[in-house]
């Protein structure tokens, strides 16, 4: 009869163990992550016409659960744009911000989650070897989606509003759509 007892503890202890494990792959909760991004900003200002950047984005971040973790991030433009013979570009851009609710839509492995924190950037403008640095900060928020292919690796999609407020009497909105890479630890 001990036996039998000693059998089903040690098959419900396995089957715990394998059910934990497959429940955790992909799960972000209580794990720490790096990634980087490549995407495109939009920049659009009142009277000014509208601007394109390709930028890339350093991130660093911990999710405490399933419903919240924050994040660090930085970028910069790899690229100008012009506008009226003026020369543009972004030289950083640096966020703090709170991830808000991972939806698992398939077990685990893939979760949409929401972005909400602050932005601050600086924007460079170059006309016949005048240099001109505009620095602000606004509050910043978004959405993405996030698909592991293992415990550690994954790609995200992710849509985010740096910036949507008036600077010397105009209204600048600065969006960025961008895609990268996720490594969880």
């Amino acid at each position: 009869m001990q036996r039998i007892i000693h059998t089903l503890a040690i098959s419900a202890l396995l089957t715990g163990t394998a059910h934990a494990q497959m429940y955790n792959q992909g799960d972000p909760a209580g794990s720490s992550f790096v990634g980087t991004m490549a995407g495109q900003v939009d920049y659009s200002e009142d009277g000014f016409g509208d601007l394109n950047f390709l930028v890339v984005t350093g991130r660093l971040g911990y999710d405490f659960n399933k419903v919240f973790g924050l994040e660090l991030r930085g970028g910069t433009s790899i690229d100008d744009d012009e506008v009226q013979g003026v020369e543009i570009s972004i030289p950083y851009f640096v966020s703090a911000l709170a991830r808000i609710g991972w939806l698992p839509v398939e077990g685990n492995r893939f979760g949409i989650y929401g972005m909400a924190g602050y932005t601050s950037g600086e924007l460079q403008a170059e006309f016949m070897g005048l240099e001109v640095d505009e620095s602000e900060s606004d509050v910043s928020y978004g959405a993405g989606a996030e698909f592991s292919f293992t415990e550690r690796h994954g790609i995200n999609v992710e849509y985010i509003r740096y910036f949507d407020k008036e600077i010397s009497g105009s209204d600048v909105e600065i969006n960025h759509i961008g895609a990268g890479y996720v490594y969880r630890f």
